[in-house]
């Protein structure tokens, strides 16, 4: 007969008296924040979302906040849509990648969409595609830089809408280029009326054709 007394676990039968990792859960007390929920101990690091800081290279955004956009970004260098191809005369894009775009390039001289010294004002279709290209890094989308937007349509936010930065002037003022805060920054003149040093665009300035083309819509326009 078996001594009840010296019988296993008489006094508690077994799993009663400890249930394995009842009091102290190993795993959980080794995980860090247990018992928090998870987007609470520790919310997704913005900086480390896929692709939240990579270059996109064709959406006129600085999309990894460097300054640069698209071709100009060297991440975006050898990405088929930024290596040199033949110019093309009236993309507002510099193809060949010499520094020099549509009419200001020598390549497109003979070129039927650049006639001379005669060039046509811009519409305003051809100047908006041409403001993305220009522009759309710092003023398009959420790129707003200094509160200027040239989201389509750009006349909206332009014409007879004060400047940010010289308030006795609208970025366009109809009929007048020369009261036109706009042109006069890509002009580089807009130090003759109190505006800052920095010209636009930043890189690649436009040559006299394209700042001619510019004026000369302005002129056109009528309030």
């Amino acid at each position: 007969m078996v001594d009840a007394a010296r019988a296993p676990d008489a006094v508690a039968p077994p799993d009663a008296a400890f249930v394995p990792d009842a009091a102290l859960d190993r795993d959980a007390a080794l995980t860090p924040d247990a018992g928090r929920p998870p987007d609470a101990a520790h919310p997704p690091d913005a900086a480390l979302t896929p692709d939240a800081a990579v270059e996109r290279c064709e959406n006129t955004a600085d999309d990894d906040a460097d300054g640069l956009a698209d071709c100009d970004d060297p991440d975006c260098f050898l990405t088929p849509r930024c290596l040199p191809t033949a110019e093309i005369c009236n993309d507002g894009r510099d193809n060949d990648l010499d520094s020099r775009t549509d009419c200001c390039d020598p390549a497109c001289t003979d070129d039927p969409a650049c006639p001379g010294g005669n060039a046509p004002p811009y519409t305003q279709a051809e100047l908006q595609a041409h403001l993305t290209v220009w522009c759309g890094g710092c003023h398009m989308g959420e790129q707003r830089q200094s509160g200027l937007s040239l989201d389509a349509p750009f006349t909206d936010k332009t014409v007879g809408v004060q400047s940010a930065q010289v308030p006795g002037l609208a970025l366009i003022e109809p009929g007048d280029r020369l009261r036109s805060f706009l042109w006069l920054k890509v002009a580089g003149r807009q130090r003759e009326v109190g505006g800052g040093f920095g010209d636009m665009p930043p890189r690649d300035r436009l040559c006299a054709d394209e700042i001619e083309r510019l004026g000369g819509f302005i002129d056109a326009l009528v309030d």
